[in-house]
């Protein structure tokens, strides 16, 4: 589980608030470059930035501070949230450097703009849903809706989101300690990635948080700033609570230096570790690829359905990943990998290469089935 630093930015100042009210503020920086180096400096691998005005103003407000840490530390993923309510304002953020950025009110609003953005910035659109008693709240917190988290989330990740973001607002800045049972029954609700937001306090939410299963990372503000929380203590201990993995990396030297397409995708070959057979060729955005390497198991970007998508999600035929391999124009990825109930093919047979071209140029089947689809399948459609 990744500990993500929170810089909450107010009239270019680093504030935390209380529950959300702009009225009621703790100022901790007066400089949110120095700031986001010190979290670099204690070992952050991610930082999470809010334009708190932007929030409410409905445009970005503090994107000056926000350009001003993405050039400072290029090497820093930032995921950025607050005022975000146009393809202009993401296309701006990602120019800068930014990461992700993460859709909140207008998700909800208009969900539409959420699959538009996941088609035109794959890999890089996440959705905040902040919620109090599982309803969501929009216009910096000031709005309760009827929607509920669970539904929202779910129709958002089939638009292709790469993660959630879920803030319990009743919790957030009040240091009384996340609402660990909430967070876990989303992340059993969704197949992406839940990042935790709101009330951690102190090591012992950290060690609850990653016990508790499913949740990929955690924001933390108040408490490291206040001081209940060490940082470094805290991001040490939800590595062995998650048996050492660098989950959500900072370093991602190697996604750059992939020839990514013009559409943010790059073709997939997967080959059966063993026998060298060719089972299937697929795409990959940067978010599948680096959920591939950090989970052992095949991710893949389904441009049908514009949506991540995990290999067997539907059949429960994986693809147990051994190694990842690029070829010489950093432009195609072979993975190597353990094909989970011998089917790779959705027709049900053994990979996708199945027909050969004969002597007289038909395509003819080589290969039998080895089950029948419709006993495979639900009707998804999903492999």
């Amino acid at each position: 589980m990744l500990l993500i630093p929170a810089i909450d930015l107010k009239d270019g100042r680093c504030v935390r608030l209380r529950q959300g009210r702009m009225d009621d503020e703790t100022v901790f920086s007066d400089d949110p470059v120095e700031l986001a180096g010190r979290w670099l400096d204690e070992g952050a691998r991610r930082l999470h930035l809010v334009d708190l005005n932007g929030a409410f103003a409905g445009e970005p407000v503090n994107g000056a501070a926000i350009r001003g840490i993405a050039a400072a530390y290029p090497e820093l993923p930032l995921q950025v949230g607050g005022g975000i309510r146009d393809e202009a304002t993401i296309e701006a953020y990602l120019k800068a450097g930014v990461r992700y950025c993460i859709i909140g009110t207008q998700a909800v609003r208009e969900p539409e703009f959420v699959a538009r953005a996941c088609r035109a910035f794959p890999g890089h659109i996440m959705v905040g849903l902040d919620a109090r008693d599982g309803q969501v709240a929009i216009n910096g917190w000031a709005e309760i809706t009827e929607h509920r988290v669970e539904d929202l989330a779910r129709r958002f990740e089939n638009d292709g989101v790469t993660a959630i973001v879920y803030t319990d607002i009743g919790r957030d800045g009040m240091l009384s300690g996340p609402n660990v049972e909430a967070t876990r029954a989303l992340a059993e609700a969704v197949r992406i990635p839940v990042i935790a937001s709101g009330g951690i306090t102190n090591i012992d939410d950290i060690r609850a948080l990653a016990e508790a299963g499913g949740i990929t990372a955690a924001i933390t503000g108040r408490a490291i700033y206040e001081g209940t929380l060490d940082f470094a203590e805290g991001q040490r201990l939800a590595d062995i609570l998650s048996g050492g993995s660098e989950r959500m990396t900072a370093n991602d030297a190697w996604l750059d230096a992939i020839a990514w397409g013009p559409d943010g995708l790059i073709p997939a070959i997967a080959q059966e570790h063993g026998t060298g057979s060719v089972l299937m060729l697929a795409w990959m955005n940067r978010e599948a690829l680096r959920l591939t390497r950090e989970t052992g198991h095949a991710v893949y970007w389904s441009r049908s359905r514009a949506r991540l998508w995990h290999k067997g999600e539907e059949s429960g035929h994986q693809q147990v990943v051994h190694s990842i391999r690029l070829d010489c124009d950093a432009d195609v990825v072979l993975l190597e990998v353990e094909q989970k109930g011998g089917i790779a093919c959705h027709t049900g047979r053994h990979d996708c290469f199945y027909r050969a071209l004969d002597t007289t140029g038909d395509w003819v089947e080589i290969a039998p089935v080895l089950k029948d689809p419709n006993a495979i399948y639900s009707g998804s459609g999903s492999k």
